[in-house]
């Protein structure tokens, strides 16, 4: 078993999962990393029947939760079925832009993991989905309108308009942010 330098200590070496090219791990790289975990754990157990040692402990646990979190099965299931899954989840995709919030399920998804986001940016249908109250009046939802136009690619937009205040009352003179959105919407509008 190999010394990690950093410590003097016997624990098993650092695995590079950088080496592995896909977000989604091989049957091949699962064993490997599993040994990986396997070996760690022995260790653990060999220096329990030793003087404890909390670092050392703390380093090896840490290194199991980072093997067992690269082969967690979510990361295994393909991309296909993570495309029908999320395209199945109500309101879990799309841009809702109320009076006083902004929501954004899409770019959520997008930052769960890697795979995750892997599917979310080449699926640009979850980006066209579009229900903004266009009297929210501030800067960030013309840059987050901007995003999701941009990754919709050509896309079908599903766009729900609105302008009406905080109370629900119908707006009749948006604001310069309101009337940038509704600009690059029509420029939008042809798809």
């Amino acid at each position: 078993m190999a010394s990690d330098p950093t410590s003097g200590d016997s624990i098993p070496p650092a695995f590079d999962l950088t080496r592995f090219l896909g977000p989604f791990p091989s049957e091949i790289e699962v064993s490997q990393v599993q040994r990986q975990i396997t070996e760690a754990e022995r260790s653990l157990d060999r220096f329990d029947a030793e003087a404890r040692d909390k670092e050392r402990d703390s380093r090896i646990r840490s290194r199991i939760q980072v093997y067992s979190t690269y082969i967690s099965p979510i990361r295994r299931i393909p991309i296909e079925l993570l495309t029908e899954i999320f395209s199945s989840l109500p309101n879990s995709c799309g841009l809702r832009v109320s009076f006083d919030d902004i929501d954004t399920p899409t770019l959520n998804l997008s930052h769960v993991c890697s795979s995750w986001r892997a599917v979310t940016l080449s699926t640009p249908k979850y980006w066209s989905n579009l229900d903004i109250n266009l009297e929210n009046g501030r800067t960030a939802m013309q840059k987050i309108v901007d995003v999701y136009l941009r990754l919709s690619g050509n896309s079908p937009l599903q766009l729900r308009l609105s302008a009406s205040s905080e109370t629900g009352d119908a707006v009749y003179h948006l604001d310069s942010v309101g009337y940038d959105v509704l600009g690059m919407l029509l420029d939008a509008s042809g798809r």
